[in-house]
């Protein structure tokens, strides 16, 4: 799936449901997304994301104008519709696309009862004008010959905030297998149901529609169990690799909190941001920390992010309100803090004491970017979390304190050497603010994470073997020994992960997966 094809379709003022542009010129959609359900119908088409995205850096990337379209085609016995572009959208290619006139391929699953993994990203109800990714599974309903979507990620409180996910693109093994249609109200939005784009293959009003717009028919792509499960769940699973020891700490000290207890805060030292957003990633998804923290069922939302200051060079008390606390005050669901005035530690502890505002956060601090001022602003930012631990105790309250303890890169050497500006030094006071917390008992250290060997792959290859049965043992062994082979003397988590992604692509299909 890329960002760049995911789309929002308004119809007049409103968002009225999600697409995916299957070439630049067309996107397909659910028919009932479409108002009024007549070819020529205008409406705006919105990408989520630019093709070049990538390259930019995060604080650069916009979301892309709207571009205006047109309903060009209605399946009459099925719910799906292609809306055709009035000018073309910048896309990146598609993996394994036949070229520029060809659309992207479609999956095709079996006519059986397997389910599969899936996902898809659209513009439902519940998360405003954000986008959601569903994590799922699907399998087929036979004597509807559609799809049920079994959600496994935290449906929204009630099946009506759905509205606007519909038109939804679902991909398994890595290709559009559906386009959501509706949600089904009797499992509380849960599982939603999709048309299987197979059913397009055999539409004759499709193929002539892209046929008109000298569009080749898509190519059909298999989907078996096996390929949807190792290209999907392998890659799912990437923050499975070592840091069991970390994990298990930290589960670990949260198992043996009281009910109401003092907001706790971990200290983890690492090397890059990769390390520690992986680290996150799994603690997200324990069910401990889930439980503790009250968000069993909300997935990502668990442990929240909180900026620090990418400025070199920092007002510590302008950025502690402007940043911190302010960011502090927006997870939580409150107003904005005053300027100047001190935090309203009652206010914040009764917030979190609710049930409803999240208890888990984490923040990086990056050594590399932390000049002048960051030592100031860390000394605020836990003297805030000090005073916290002050007040009468609550619900478990988790910050995970994460350092980047990596030397800023090397001085490049200047063209015109007298006209060289002398490069800055991290805060040398970081450790001693860091010390000063330590030493009032105010963190809870972890060992360092390291970066990944030899060793650490056995493990995680042997837990893909079990969660992807029943997948033959030789597949596994050419990712076990390819991963051997460029890992050498250890490697730091940011490169295993283009590794992993390098191979997977130069693996598929995986040697005897179906096609």
């Amino acid at each position: 799936m890329q960002s760049d094809r995911v789309v929002e379709i308004t119809f007049g003022k409103l968002s009225a449901g999600s697409g995916y542009l299957i070439t630049p010129r067309h996107a397909l959609t659910a028919r009932h997304v479409c108002e009024p359900e007549q070819v020529g119908a205008a409406c705006q088409v919105r990408p989520l994301a630019s093709a070049d995205d990538a390259l930019k850096p995060v604080s650069e990337r916009v979301r892309p104008d709207a571009v205006g379209g047109r309903v060009g085609w209605l399946s009459a016995a099925q719910d799906v519709a292609v809306i055709d572009l009035d000018a073309p959208v910048m896309v990146g290619s598609f993996p394994g696309q036949a070229g520029p006139g060809q659309p992207i391929p479609f999956g095709i699953v079996p006519y059986d009862q397997t389910s599969h993994v899936c996902d898809g990203t659209g513009f439902p109800e519940a998360s405003g004008t954000e986008d959601r990714t569903l994590d799922a599974t699907l399998v087929w309903v036979m004597a509807s010959r559609r799809f049920d979507v079994n959600v496994r990620n935290g449906p929204p409180r009630s099946y009506k905030l759905w509205a606007g996910f519909s038109g939804t693109l679902l991909f398994a093994g890595g290709v559009p297998v559906g386009v959501i249609c509706t949600v089904d109200g009797k499992w509380d939005g849960g599982v939603l149901e999709a048309t299987p784009l197979e059913v397009l293959l055999d539409d004759p009003g499709f193929i002539a529609h892209l046929a008109a717009a000298q569009v080749a028919a898509p190519e059909r792509r298999v989907i078996g169990r096996l390929a949807s499960t190792l290209l999907a769940r392998i890659s799912a699973r990437v923050y499975r690799i070592d840091r069991n020891e970390q994990a298990e700490a930290i589960i670990g000290h949260v198992r043996r909190l009281p009910e109401r207890a003092p907001p706790q805060v971990f200290v983890i030292p690492g090397l890059d941001e990769d390390e520690h957003r992986l680290l996150i990633d799994r603690l997200s998804r324990e069910p401990v920390i889930g439980r503790r923290l009250g968000r069993e069922a909300d997935g990502e939302n668990v442990i929240r992010s909180l900026p620090w200051p990418k400025e070199r060079s920092i007002n510590p008390d302008a950025r502690f309100h402007d940043t911190l606390l302010d960011r502090f005050h927006a997870a939580l669901g409150l107003p904005p803090p005053t300027p100047g005035a001190p935090p309203d530690l009652a206010g914040l502890r009764r917030r979190l004491n609710d049930g409803v505002a999240p208890r888990g956060f984490w923040v990086l601090v990056n050594r590399a970017d932390a000049f002048a001022g960051h030592a100031a602003l860390l000394r605020q930012w836990l003297g805030l979390w000090d005073s916290l631990a002050k007040l009468e105790p609550g619900p478990p309250v988790l910050l995970f304190l994460c350092l980047a303890w990596d030397d800023p890169p090397p001085e490049k050497p200047s063209l015109i050497p007298f006209l060289r500006r002398p490069q800055p030094k991290p805060d040398p006071d970081l450790e001693a603010a860091l010390a000063e917390a330590f030493e009032r008992g105010q963190l809870t250290p972890l060992d360092d994470l390291r970066k990944i060997t030899a060793a650490d792959v056995h493990p995680w290859i042997d837990e893909l073997r079990h969660v992807c049965q029943p997948a033959p043992a030789e597949h596994f062994e050419v990712l076990r020994f390819s991963l051997l082979n460029r890992i050498g003397d250890g490697k730091r988590m940011r490169g295993l992960s283009t590794d992993i992604s390098a191979l997977l692509e130069r693996l598929d299909p995986l040697p005897g997966a179906p096609r």
